[in-house]
């Protein structure tokens, strides 16, 4: 997360063919600021990102702070982005 934010991006935004953005929300239980890393799509002006813990039976904790604070930051290379998170609808994931 390091390289990505100092090189803006250049460095770390692409991993195996995929971009990756910065995901920052606030801690559901602590309050405090956390930052993921993700490989993320787009979808108009939207980027998906998908919270699959790697098929475990649970999300994943940066997914749990969204659901309670779904105003979280976006980095992607030099943008920086306040944006409003929510959850798919059905149609929406089987698109």
């Amino acid at each position: 997360m390091f390289l990505y934010r100092v090189t803006r991006g250049v460095i770390g935004r692409r991993l195996v063919d995929n971009d990756m953005l910065l995901l920052t929300t606030k801690g559901h239980v602590s309050g405090q600021d956390r930052t993921v890393p993700l490989l993320h799509l787009t979808d108009g002006d939207s980027f998906v990102v998908v919270a699959s813990y790697g098929g475990r039976a649970r999300h994943p904790d940066w997914y749990d702070n969204l659901v309670a604070n779904p105003a979280v930051q976006v980095q992607v290379g030099s943008r920086h982005l306040s944006m409003r998170a929510r959850t798919a609808s059905a149609e929406e994931r089987e698109r």
